[in-house]
């Protein structure tokens, strides 16, 4: 099954936008119950990973579509740094912004954030990403069927 039948909540998107309604960030929502568990107590890392990768690709999406480009981009780097564990049950917030654009490229960098008991916030990791926005008719990706 998929990650939201498996423990993981339908997630909330939010998108910053500058005085030009260009996305510069996303906050995404994750609740994450215990079948996500990898060490006990803890979400596991992969899982934790496919969440920073989704508000990536949700952020680096929708930031070309408001350029008014295809936003049609795949991942071409993904670095994830687990500076500490993200317990659960509980809520997972993925922050991404962008970093800098060059042609095609498009950099990001992003962190989740959970809150403590004692309502402080802490960020259990840090990433960045390198995403290349696909030429017009680009056909690598499609069915072969598609293709023809």
């Amino acid at each position: 099954g998929t990650l939201q039948s498996q423990g993981l909540g339908e997630a909330v998107y939010y998108f910053e936008v500058d005085t030009q309604a260009v996305i510069q960030k996303v906050f995404v929502y994750w609740e994450v119950s215990k079948k996500l568990e990898g060490p006990p107590g803890y979400c596991h890392g992969g899982c934790v990973a496919a969440l920073i990768d989704d508000a990536f690709g949700a952020f680096t999406n929708l930031h070309l579509r408001s350029l008014g480009r295809s936003g049609e981009a795949v991942t071409a780097y993904l670095h994830v740094d687990y500076k500490a564990p993200t317990p659960i049950p509980g809520a997972v917030v993925c922050v991404v912004s962008l970093d800098r654009a060059e042609g095609r490229k498009i950099f990001s960098r992003g962190h989740t954030l959970i809150q403590n008991a004692d309502g402080s916030f802490v960020k259990p990791i840090e990433a960045n990403a390198l995403f290349i926005e696909l030429k017009a008719g680009f056909k690598g990706m499609a069915n072969k069927d598609e293709q023809k």
